[in-house]
């Protein structure tokens, strides 16, 4: 019997000030062959059948701008943080799933998508991950201090998928203790001791943070 794909709501985050582009400009505005990585984002949401509604979370100074050019069920203004902006999002969030995403990685990958849909009916968390292939060592004052075995260690990406109710009390938890989380699965894990799953992700679901990141998009545009 074919088992039905759970619907779900997505939380795209737009918010922040990157700094580390150095271009004066929100990264998502920056354009990747005609679209923007920001519209790029959001197409794997607005394109999917069983996203019933798209909550875009904005700086409060491009608001308007967002409004006037991008499509979204839902604007909401981000907080000083990023888990402050999730949480401004969740309050718009009726469905039983959610996905939340970086509203700078343009390419997650269809695959990526399918592993998504299919890993949050059963786990209350899950993310995408790619192995790392680099040998790492830590290093300190410019010195290597240790040797780090890369055996099962991996980078996380999003969208991350969450049973709602699951990422809610997730995130009324930090509140109240003031935690803070470097993803939504690490905040689940911490605040909850719930064992998050993984799925496997897409090498070309880069984050755009600094401008080598973004001449990787432009190669991977073309392909």
């Amino acid at each position: 019997m074919k088992v039905r794909t759970k619907m779900y709501s997505a939380i795209v985050l737009a918010a922040g000030e990157s700094t580390r582009m150095g271009k004066g400009v929100n990264k998502v505005f920056i354009q990747l062959a005609g679209r923007s990585v920001l519209q790029r984002a959001l197409s794997w949401f607005s394109n999917d059948e069983h996203c019933e509604r798209i909550v875009l979370v904005v700086h409060p100074n491009e608001e308007t701008r967002i409004r006037q050019s991008f499509n979204a069920d839902k604007i909401v203004i981000g907080g000083q943080t990023r888990e402050e902006s999730v949480r401004n999002a969740l309050k718009h969030v009726d469905s039983s799933y959610v996905m939340i995403h970086d509203g700078a990685r343009p390419f997650i990958g269809h695959e990526t998508m399918k592993r998504l849909k299919k890993a949050m009916a059963d786990s209350q968390a899950v993310s995408p991950a790619v192995a790392v292939s680099d040998t790492l060592k830590r290093v300190q004052a410019g010195i290597i201090v240790e040797n780090i075995d890369r055996e099962g260690v991996c980078r996380m990406q999003t969208p991350q998928g969450f049973h709602t109710d699951t990422i809610k009390e997730a995130h009324r938890i930090a509140k109240e203790k003031g935690m803070r989380a470097t993803c939504d699965v690490s905040l689940v894990e911490a605040t909850l001791s719930i064992k998050a799953s993984v799925v496997e992700g897409d090498s070309r679901n880069i984050k755009l943070t600094t401008p080598e990141d973004l001449s990787m998009l432009e190669l991977i545009v073309h392909e």
